[in-house]
């Protein structure tokens, strides 16, 4: 890809690759990454792997793949299963797997993260004027990127740390605790006032633990 911009007629600080060039230029680099790793990926499931045998090509379509970096468009191909009975169907299908979605992760991610965080339009609008994107989205799709993203987090088991997962050798609940403190208003107040006036815990119950009473 070449770029090129008449010196002539320029008008004052505009230097350097517009917006909308630069979206032209990140959706062009992802089209050809996509499509060289998809190759890639092809390449080194093609050979069977019990008997080594290249399978052969059944057919293949073009189908469309949503990035954060804007729509590209790859070859999805299917083979014939190979002869030795090792894949155990009469097609394989490589990317079944592998691009389970039409767009990637991250472009859901990006949609749960804004969504999050502003209204869905604004999100939407956000995009559009930062993003290239495949113009067909709208703010109902960051919604339910948002809500699915939101349901795996309520469903998914927290993290535990390694201390809450070793039970302690000794355990105390305190079920009721408050701090009473006597104030005098003698000066000079008897050693007795004195001992009041400090500070009291009460404590009412505790539990004992596995190993014993709690001390």
């Amino acid at each position: 890809m070449r770029f090129h911009r008449a010196i002539e007629n320029q008008p004052p600080g505009h230097v350097g690759l517009s917006l909308a060039e630069g979206k032209s230029l990140v959706n062009c680099v992802q089209q050809e990454f996509v499509v060289e790793q998809i190759e890639r990926f092809y390449a080194s499931r093609r050979a069977c792997v019990v008997c080594g045998a290249q399978r052969r090509l059944h057919d293949s379509h073009c189908s469309e793949l949503k990035t954060a970096l804007g729509k590209v468009f790859y070859c999805r191909e299917r083979w014939k299963a190979c002869n030795c009975g090792a894949d155990g169907s009469r097609y394989v299908s490589p990317l079944k797997t592998y691009l389970t979605e039409a767009s990637t992760g991250e472009l859901r991610w990006l949609h749960a993260k804004l969504g999050a965080t502003m209204p869905y339009r604004k999100a939407r609008r956000a995009m559009d004027l930062l993003l290239p994107t495949s113009g067909r989205d709208n703010h109902v799709t960051i919604r339910n990127h948002t809500v699915t993203a939101g349901k795996s987090i309520q469903h998914a088991r927290p993290v535990r740390r390694w201390c809450e997962t070793t039970k302690p050798n000794a355990e105390l609940g305190i079920d009721v605790g408050y701090v009473r403190r006597a104030r005098s208003n003698f000066k000079g107040s008897s050693k007795r006032q004195s001992r009041r006036s400090q500070k009291r815990v009460i404590v009412d119950r505790s539990r004992r633990c596995c190993c014993g009473p709690s001390r």
